[in-house]
């Protein structure tokens, strides 16, 4: 018999040193622990290699231990690295303190030291007071872009923070319910001038509607920053665009825009048949959505009265009646009254392709006319979703079921591109986005030109050439649009890429398509790209069928125009931060130049081959008032910098391009006998004549006519009735006995605005006056 005994530790008692070597843990395992993947006590040999008898196998590998530092090395590195930092950035940015720079971005940095490199010491105040402002908001990076508003720049305060140096600040947001609002504007009088989306406004007060930086809108803003006297300057003399004693008043074509008769009442067989044929011969290649052979049968044939056929019959008489010569200049009012009379809200649902036709021409190209372009704007877009409703979006493989009405496949594209194009040519210039435009889920083609150039099919589609190569055109207006809706100036890189794409389109038309310009004097003859050709080969004007004349020479105005919104806005920061070209950086100097070099080669071209027609004007008179305004700010700079340091902007040879060019508009202007492009005429001059009474300050303020006119502008049209003036200011409406005073009078009288109708006015040889 055997007896176990158990032994009783107590809670104190001490392990003996066997279980004490077992409980010791350790971070570091030898070779074969953790090999075996077994825990390790860390001897040697540890019991786990004595274990499996590999005692010699038991190895650890070796540790590098760093060497302590001390605190005090630590703080000494520190604080030499702070020194070295600090010594730098005072070297940069000299009064300023680092915590206020610390809520700057790279870009506002950089621009920042460039200023302080070449302004005064009056201008560094300003600046480091634009600091404070910033800094003590909240720490916000973004209050240095906001703290300064368009109306705070005064003549005594040039040099203004650093707020007014981002092209964002010349965003504002439209005033509530504003006096002055395209309805009211138009309540009456349809026909007045006065545009605040495209400028055209003479307007210093809040805009009543969004545009973005690459608007002309934008560029006026420039010039007011750069040079807050020319904005004092126009606000002296600015008056109303209508008086409220003559807002209600009565006028000659009164019984016109009162017609209550019926709306499906047919012009003379003789002048509706006229007026159609010119809208096929000017303004249908232009947008072919409309099937020529069936309107015209239905027209002739049909007695159709209902309010889609209707609707598009008036609309073509309106706009056939615009490109006529002959006609009365006022008829278009009478059409299209009866297309706003027939007109519902319903009909947006009714799926019906001729309304939708009538829409896309109202919208797309008429009221752009009566200069309504908030409305057209509103109104193109839901045209466009009335197309997507009806599925012209869409390229279907399958045909409809027999029986059924189908509208043909090529009249669904062109209908779908017409929209498109008219869209794209009416918004790329006001800086809004496309709002999807364009995207994956459009898949319809573009139209189909016959491959067999013998028939009568081939003939008969040429005029479908235009609208087939703009398409492409389109895409890229589109994508520039939006990328300048979204981040205001676009990068080097980007900008030369997508610029070489539209030269690539440019160089990829048919040679019927090409542009037909003369050939430049010797002494401008330089390219804009190197070899490249700005412009297409020069050949006979007959050798063009005469329907495509004017859209070929469209076709290449819009091209060119792109071109200068796509590179205007960099141009507008440079002059936003006041500092002369050869104080640009190498990139921004290559665009600001290109962007000058295609404004000033835009303006030759249209003021040497805008032929005497009506469609033709009115297209060349809105590109010219785009291209214009890069010189415009040009010389707006170099005065402002001139005035204030005795700073040349560029070479004298340049500036005196640049005042020649803008006379060239101003004398272009003056022989378009359109209301639009005497608007045009009037907000250039205005410019002009600010900039040149800062000039001469001692001078009195008067229409300056001192600069020579280019020798260009001194040959008489041949297709023009009227010699152009010796000077900008020699002109029908402008004599040189003319005091500031009679001057103004003439423009702004609200007489005159009234009667300013938007295309090739019809002026009674007797009028009754105002009661």
């Amino acid at each position: 018999m055997s007896y176990h005994t158990f032994h009783v530790a107590k809670a104190d008692a001490q392990p003996d040193d066997s279980q004490a070597r077992r409980r010791i843990s350790t971070t570091l395992a030898c070779l074969e622990c953790r090999r075996r993947k077994t825990r390790c006590d860390g001897g040697h040999p540890c019991q786990q290699c004595l274990w499996y008898n590999h005692p010699r196998l038991c190895s650890y590998p070796k540790q590098t231990r760093r060497a302590a530092s001390t605190r005090a090395s630590n703080v000494d590195s520190l604080q030499a690295r702070v020194e070295l930092l600090t010594g730098v950035c005072s070297k940069l940015f000299p009064e300023h303190d680092p915590e206020q720079l610390a809520t700057l971005s790279r870009k506002e940095l950089v621009r920042l030291v460039q200023r302080l490199d070449a302004s005064s010491p009056a201008s560094d105040s300003n600046a480091t007071a634009a600091l404070a402002s910033a800094s003590s908001g909240a720490g916000n990076a973004g209050a240095l872009l906001d703290n300064v508003s368009s109306n705070d720049f005064s003549e005594t305060a040039p040099h203004s923070s650093a707020g007014a140096e981002s092209l964002s600040a010349l965003e504002q947001a439209p005033e509530r319910d504003p006096a002055a609002d395209e309805a009211q504007r138009y309540g009456r009088h349809m026909w007045t001038v006065a545009d605040d989306v495209n400028a055209l406004s003479i307007s210093v007060r809040q805009r009543t509607s969004y545009v973005g930086v690459s608007s002309i809108s934008a560029a006026l803003e420039v010039i007011f920053k750069i040079e807050p006297s020319v904005r004092a300057w126009m606000a002296q003399y600015h008056t109303e665009t209508s008086n409220s004693s003559r807002r209600n008043s009565n006028s000659p074509n009164r019984l016109l825009l009162d017609f209550n008769g019926d709306p499906t009442t047919l012009p003379p067989a003789d002048v509706g048949e006229r007026y159609i044929d010119m809208y096929f011969m000017r303004v249908h290649p232009m947008m072919p959505m409309i099937d020529e052979q069936e309107f015209r049968y239905l027209y002739l044939y049909t007695n159709r009265r209902d309010a889609p056929w209707s609707m598009l019959l008036n609309i073509v008489l309106a706009l056939g009646s615009l490109a006529d010569p002959t006609s009365t200049k006022e008829e278009h009012l009478l059409f299209s009254h009866r297309v706003r009379v027939q007109f519902s809200l319903e009909l947006f649902g009714s799926g019906n392709l001729f309304v939708l036709q009538a829409l896309g021409l109202l919208t797309g190209y008429y009221l752009h006319w009566l200069s309504r372009p908030n409305e057209a704007n509103a109104l193109m877009g839901a045209a466009l979703r009335m197309a997507v409703a009806m599925g012209l979006h869409r390229e279907f493989s399958s045909p409809q079921k027999s029986g059924t009405a189908e509208i043909p496949v090529e009249t669904r594209r062109r209908t779908w591109w017409s929209l498109v194009c008219l869209d794209t040519w009416a918004s790329m210039s006001t800086g809004r986005p496309s709002l999807g435009r364009l995207g994956a889920a459009v898949t319809v083609k573009t139209p189909q030109i016959p491959e067999q150039t013998n028939n009568a099919q081939y003939l008969a589609s040429i005029k479908l050439l235009p609208l087939v190569h703009s398409v492409r055109f389109c895409k890229l207006a589109t994508h520039i649009q939006d990328k300048l809706a979204s981040q205001t100036t676009l990068e080097t890189s980007e900008l030369a890429v997508l610029d070489g794409e539209l030269v690539q389109w440019h160089r990829e038309l048919p040679p019927i398509l090409l542009t037909v310009t003369n050939p430049p004097p010797p002494s401008t003859t330089t390219p804009i790209y190197g070899q490249e050709p700005v412009s297409g080969p020069v050949q006979a004007y007959s050798d063009c069928p005469e329907q495509l004349r004017t859209p070929r020479l469209v076709m290449y105005w819009w091209y060119m125009t792109l071109r200068v919104l796509a590179h205007r806005p960099l141009l507008l920061a440079s002059a936003l931060r006041r500092l002369p070209y050869n104080a640009l950086s190498e990139e921004e100097q290559i665009v600001v130049a290109k962007c000058r070099k295609l404004a000033a080669q835009t303006i030759e071209d249209i003021n040497v081959a805008c032929p005497n027609e009506v469609i033709a004007n009115w297209n060349a008179v809105w590109m010219m008032y785009q291209a214009v305004m890069v010189p415009m700010v040009s010389l707006s700079l170099h005065n402002s910098l001139w005035r204030t340091s005795g700073v040349h902007a560029a070479a004298e040879e340049e500036v005196e391009a640049w005042r020649g060019q803008i006379h060239t508009a101003i004398a272009f202007f003056s022989r378009k006998d359109l209301s639009l492009s005497r608007k045009c005429k009037n907000m250039l001059q205005r410019l002009c004549d600010a900039n040149c009474s800062l000039e001469h300050p001692a001078a009195p303020l008067q229409p300056q006519s001192s600069m020579p006119v280019p020798a260009s502008n001194a040959v008489k049209d041949s297709r023009s009735t009227q010699a152009l003036p010796t000077s900008y200011d020699d002109t029908d409406m402008l004599t040189s006995e003319m005091n500031l005073d009679e001057w103004l009078q003439t423009y702004d009288d609200p007489l005159d605005e009234s009667m300013a109708w938007n295309d090739a006015i019809w002026r009674h040889e007797a009028e009754q006056p105002f009661q």
